[in-house]
């Protein structure tokens, strides 16, 4: 991850697991040297999202996809608010 951080110069980042793998949420925070010589901080955020929802039936991808819209929220604020703060950047990310 941190080898991603640093060469997409993201302000966060995620593992995303099955739950079996993973109990607990847990974050750290990644030092990443920038292509400037500066040093950032970069959230790395692991998560598991649980795959025991029916997928045969629409109730569970409903569930399914609520619950990874809640787990991925926070990249998506991240998104957001790059997109507002530095113009012609949501341009070059589409």
């Amino acid at each position: 991850m941190y080898a991603y951080a640093a060469k997409t110069n993201a302000g966060r980042c995620m593992l995303l697991y099955p739950e079996v793998l993973l109990e607990q949420e847990r974050d750290f925070v990644l030092t990443v040297r920038s292509p400037e010589g500066t040093n950032a901080d970069v959230l790395l955020m692991i998560r598991a999202v649980r795959l025991s929802h029916d997928l045969n039936r629409r109730e569970g991808w409903e569930a399914f996809c609520s619950e990874l819209r809640e787990i991925v929220r926070p990249l998506i604020a991240e998104l957001d608010l790059r997109a507002a703060t530095e113009p012609g950047r949501a341009e070059a990310e589409v």
